[in-house]
């Protein structure tokens, strides 16, 4: 992805402002699946994982996997595609 993103300490209180940009990026996301359908494409997937940074969130993929971390919410695949979903889905659940 682009630039790294500001990383957040495990356990730290996030800000409201902070907490509404994860929102954004979480929306971003659902919308994109109620659209398209789960799993997204690769291509949609790689688009909306490109904002990441923007919203605070840095991605990393390798051969075998992807991890996203925004602030104390980290979650692992073996997809781009279902590490969205999985992310937004964590997000969502743990988030008023």
């Amino acid at each position: 992805m682009n630039a790294p993103a500001q990383q957040i300490a495990a356990g730290a209180l996030i800000s409201a402002e902070q907490r509404a940009t994860f929102r954004k990026f979480a929306d971003h996301i659902a919308a994109a699946e109620a659209q398209i359908g789960i799993p997204l494409p690769q291509k949609i997937a790689a688009d909306i994982a490109d904002m990441a940074p923007r919203h605070g969130i840095s991605i990393t993929i390798t051969a075998t996997h992807a991890r996203l971390r925004a602030a104390n919410i980290g979650v692992g695949a073996g997809t781009l595609p279902d590490l969205l979903s999985a992310w937004r889905a964590r997000y969502q659940e743990t988030q008023p």
